[in-house]
């Protein structure tokens, strides 16, 4: 398997064979896209998806070197939302740091 660094660092060579070191901001990129994907497998290897969607978010992520690992988090994340609805709580509920006695006066 080749790696994806050295193979653009080999396409930046000139025609004449000289060395040409690539851009800053190639390899800046390639670095964060690099990085970028492997948060999304650490993600999606926690996650515990099932084995399709699983194989199918891999490949996702593989093959779309950039969007797929942001497609990964933002679709995931609405799907974990909407599955897993949070109860709001007004200001009242939240600030009350004391339990009140709601049969009365205590009389």
């Amino acid at each position: 398997m080749t790696d994806l660094p050295l193979l653009v660092l080999t396409a930046a060579q000139g025609a004449s064979g000289d060395d040409v070191v690539a851009p800053w901001w190639l390899r800046i990129g390639l670095i964060a896209a690099g990085m970028l994907a492997l948060a999304a497998i650490i993600a999606l290897i926690q996650a515990r998806h099932r084995p399709a969607r699983a194989v199918t978010w891999t490949v996702v992520i593989f093959c779309v070197p950039i969007l797929g690992p942001l497609a990964y988090f933002v679709v995931e994340t609405v799907r974990y939302r909407r599955d897993h609805p949070r109860t709001r709580r007004g200001r009242a509920e939240r600030s009350v740091t004391e339990e009140h006695d709601d049969a009365g006066d205590g009389q």
